[in-house]
């Protein structure tokens, strides 16, 4: 049996609280995906062709963080639908 815990380590959610629970566990550091990876996982999920300079912009705000290029086609559609 595994249990698992996922901490951000984003200045504004860590608490002394938070980061003392898991304190002298292991811990496996999962990074971001490399620019190329994002862009890859990017433009599948696109609606139609972007200028370059869009889509290095969503690149840099995405962080590595595949999730938010997945929320992505469905925050668009919801800013389109009013």
């Amino acid at each position: 049996m595994a249990l698992v815990f996922a901490v951000s380590t984003s200045a504004s959610v860590r608490t002394p609280t938070s980061a003392g629970l898991v304190a002298g566990l292991p811990e496996l550091q999962v990074d971001g995906l490399r620019d190329d990876d994002t862009r890859a996982l990017l433009d599948p999920v696109l609606p139609g062709p972007v200028h370059p300079r869009v889509r290095d912009a969503i690149v840099a705000e995405a962080r590595g963080d595949p999730l938010a290029l997945r929320e992505l086609p469905r925050g668009e559609s919801e800013n389109r639908k009013g």
